[in-house]
């Protein structure tokens, strides 16, 4: 996650989806440390459940989904996910000052060429 790299900050909101994700090391670890990583260590981060073919992304995503249909009442399931967000969305709300600032870095940024250089500079490798 080399966004430092680029010099641009994260949103509260993506910060929250990761850490919410990952757990907060790990999280601080990935934004901090600005590497991108291979599949099979995405994997052991849990930032993906596991590595599949393209081909079969499609698929595989689609029955699992199913079979979570199936399995949960949607009530329930759609209760629990709210729970599970909640502490999450209301950090997002009560930090959302800092959404100007990350607005200004990012435009900021973009207009300076920072974020141009770094990915030309990665795409070259």
């Amino acid at each position: 996650m080399p966004e430092v790299l680029v010099g641009v900050p994260f949103p509260r909101i993506a910060l929250e989806v990761l850490g919410n994700a990952v757990g907060e090391r790990v999280a601080r670890e990935l934004v901090m440390g600005a590497q991108t990583h291979l599949p099979e260590r995405a994997v052991q981060l849990g930032l993906v459940d596991e590595v599949v073919p393209p081909p079969e992304l499609a698929a595989m995503a689609a029955a699992a989904a199913a079979g979570k249909a199936r399995d949960v009442p949607p009530d329930t399931f759609a209760v629990t996910k709210g729970q599970l967000r909640r502490p999450a969305l209301e950090r997002t709300d009560r930090y959302r000052d800092e959404d100007a600032v990350v607005e200004g870095l990012w435009k900021s940024h973009i207009a300076d060429g920072q974020v141009a250089r770094y990915l030309a500079s990665v795409t070259r490798r």
